[in-house]
C-alpha cells in the first residue's frame, strides 16, 4: 500500500523552519502593537459571496482559484483566498464603524488558493494582512506603507548575493525558505 503524502501544492512546516515562522510573525505582532494595529482572529472560510463581492467576480481568484464546496446545509463555503474581505466584513458585522476611527486591525493565517505549484508558490500558504479601516482617501487604506518596512529593520538583513537573512538567525536563501523571503518583497498581504 502506497503511504499517503501531503496533498499537491502544501507544504508541512516540520522544526526545523517551524520556528522561524514563529519568529517573523512575533516580528509582525511586535511592529503592529507598535503602530496601534490590533491583532483580531478570522474564519478559514467563509460565505462564497464575500470573496465574489469583496475581490470581484470576474477575477482570475473567484473564477480560477477558489477552493468552494457545498455544505451540508446547501451553503456554497469558500476557504479563504485572502484576508481583506474578511476584515471588511468582520469590521462591520461587529459595528467597529462606532469606534474611533480609523479601526487599526491586522490578522495571519493560512490562505488556499488553486494554483499550479512552483517553487516558491503554493497552494495552501500564509499571509500576514493590516488594515486601517474607517477612513476614506489616501489617509485610509491599510497603512501598510509604514507597517511594513518597520518589519523589516527588525526581522531581516540583507547581504549582496547571498539573499535575505533572518536577523540573528541562520540564512534564508531566495527560494530555500518555501515563502518567507518573499515577505520583505512582496505587497502588502503577501505570503510569508
Amino acid at each position: 500500500m502506497e503511504a499517503i503524502r501531503a496533498p499537491r501544492g502544501t507544504k508541512d512546516i516540520m522544526p526545523e523552519e517551524s520556528w522561524k515562522w514563529a519568529y517573523v510573525l512575533k516580528v509582525c505582532r511586535d511592529v503592529a502593537d507598535d503602530f496601534g494595529y490590533r491583532e483580531v482572529q478570522l474564519p478559514i472560510f467563509e460565505h462564497t459571496e464575500l470573496f465574489c463581492r469583496g475581490i470581484g467576480d470576474t477575477t482570475d481568484v473567484v473564477e480560477k482559484e477558489m477552493y468552494t464546496f457545498t455544505d451540508r446545509g446547501g451553503r456554497s463555503i469558500t476557504l479563504r483566498p485572502e484576508l481583506t474581505a474578511s476584515m471588511v466584513r468582520a469590521y462591520l458585522e461587529h459595528d467597529l464603524r462606532n469606534q474611533t476611527q480609523p479601526v487599526k486591525l491586522w490578522s495571519a493565517g493560512p490562505m488556499f488558493r488553486y494554483e499550479r505549484p512552483q517553487k516558491g508558490r503554493y497552494r495552501q500558504f500564509w499571509q500576514v494582512d493590516v488594515e486601517a479601516l474607517g477612513v476614506a482617501g489616501s489617509t485610509g487604506g491599510s497603512g501598510g506603507h509604514r507597517f511594513i518596512p518597520g518589519t523589516l529593520p527588525q526581522a531581516w538583513t540583507f547581504k549582496p548575493r547571498s539573499g535575505p537573512q533572518l536577523r540573528g538567525l541562520s540564512q534564508v536563501s531566495a527560494g530555500a525558505s518555501k515563502g518567507l523571503d518573499r515577505l520583505p518583497y512582496a505587497p502588502l498581504g503577501a505570503a510569508l
